[in-house]
């Protein structure tokens, strides 16, 4: 996948959390959930804020910029498996999840489960800040 001598070979990696080489590894027993749970974790990383809206096709599929390149590729697994890895995450407490928009048009935020982030996932349920206001401060950032 990497040839010899291949920059991708030696630059790619991504901050990966403590509690999911000392813990989770030992308690995840399905490919879907590690799946998500390294994708959500590589995401994640990549955005100073935190958190990072993922589609279900952007698990699936990649995730494209603007001019339609993939940045990302996608888990590697069907839509019903990346729906039960997604479940498995949020049941085992991994990833945090807040929706907006009406049924049929939801879009799904992910968070780490951080302290900071149950806050932040508090204070938008609460209206005490809005999803917009947050994506406006988190571009601001890059």
């Amino acid at each position: 996948m990497f040839p010899k001598g291949s920059k991708d070979n030696e630059s790619v990696s991504f901050p990966m959390p403590e509690r999911i080489v000392s813990e989770l590894l030992c308690e995840i027993s399905t490919l879907a959930e590690l799946k998500v749970t390294l994708f959500v974790a590589r995401v994640t990383s990549q955005h100073p804020a935190g958190f990072s809206c993922i589609s279900i096709n952007e698990f699936v599929n990649g995730i494209k910029d603007k001019d339609g390149n993939i940045i990302s590729k996608g888990v590697g697994l069907a839509r019903q498996h990346v729906i039960r890895g997604i479940r498995l995450a949020e049941k085992r407490g991994t990833i945090l999840t807040y929706t907006t928009g009406s049924k049929g048009k939801q879009t799904r935020w992910y968070f780490w489960n951080t302290e900071e982030n149950r806050k932040l996932v508090q204070a938008l349920k609460e209206k005490q800040i809005s999803i917009d206001e947050l994506v406006k401060s988190q571009e601001s950032l890059f």
